[in-house]
């Protein structure tokens, strides 16, 4: 295995795949072995192959179904076979209800059909085995956006940055983000007026639901709003505003919570607490 890592680094995929091989001999039910057999053949331009060897390990090993079936079927994809790609999705939903990689990739399936009802159905099910995904609050906001619902796609566009706030896709997220506050009607984003302007939307979204008889299923209120409420509410609220008003210049952000480390833990340690409702 190590020396077969070490050949596919490299970039001798063939020879890599040899010492995959022989680690698969002596251990047959060696996930990360079969794996990285397709991964090598992919990498060497031979995607159908990756196809056929996966195909024979979920019949042969039937071990770690739900991620295998979502690898295979985003191998699917690669190579224009949606339908199958969508049968892998739904098997490895069935394997392991739990994964939640099948269903973020059933949602994306129906996003570009532009049926945004069943994506976001789909995405929720992501989120709720999985609510420390970035790609799927990317996928949320996409969503909201094909819906045209600007707050759904403001909320989710503050959840993403909350999980990757310094990164060349945050930078792309916050433009939407600050877009999204001037559509709501809300002044631009700036880390002096952040604070302010984001308690203040929060609150009046919060009002303005709290005027309409709860829906229990509401996941948008319940997982969303009732959320953010609660943290601009709460004694962490600064460090969320900057984190926010920074996340368009990363370097910037990266400068800030360095020198703000105790300040920033605290915050990550009441996100982690603080449950999410479904």
């Amino acid at each position: 295995m190590e020396e077969g890592a070490k050949l596919s680094k490299s970039g001798q995929y063939i020879n890599a795949i040899a010492k995959f091989e022989a680690a698969l001999k002596l251990d047959p039910k060696n996930d990360a072995a079969q794996y990285q057999i397709c991964l090598n053949y992919i990498n060497a331009g031979n995607t159908k192959k990756a196809i056929t060897l996966l195909e024979y390990f979920i019949n042969t090993y039937k071990v770690n179904l739900s991620q295998k079936y979502a690898f295979l079927g985003e191998l699917y994809e690669q190579d224009k076979q949606v339908d199958k790609a969508n049968e892998c999705y739904r098997a490895g939903v069935k394997a392991n209800p739990d994964y939640e990689r099948n269903y973020y990739n059933i949602s994306l399936l129906y996003l570009a059909k532009y049926n945004d009802e069943e994506a976001e159905k789909w995405a929720i099910e992501a989120l709720k085995r999985n609510n420390y995904d970035p790609n799927i609050y990317m996928l949320y906001m996409r969503i909201a956006n094909m819906q045209a619902e600007d707050e759904k796609g403001f909320y989710a566009a503050c959840n993403f940055l909350l999980l990757e706030p310094n990164t060349e896709r945050s930078v792309e997220v916050s433009a939407e983000m600050r877009k999204l506050m001037v559509d709501l009607h809300y002044a631009a984003l700036s880390p002096e007026n952040a604070e302010v302007q984001l308690k203040q939307i929060f609150t009046e979204i919060y009002d303005d639901f709290k005027k309409v008889k709860p829906d229990p299923n509401d996941f948008f209120r319940n997982y969303y709003v009732d959320y953010f409420y609660n943290l601009s509410k709460s004694n962490q609220m600064p460090v969320f505003s900057r984190l926010m008003a920074l996340a368009n210049t990363p370097e910037q952000l990266t400068k800030w919570a360095g020198a703000n480390k105790t300040k920033t833990e605290a915050f990550y340690n009441w996100m982690r607490k603080t449950p999410r409702k479904f």
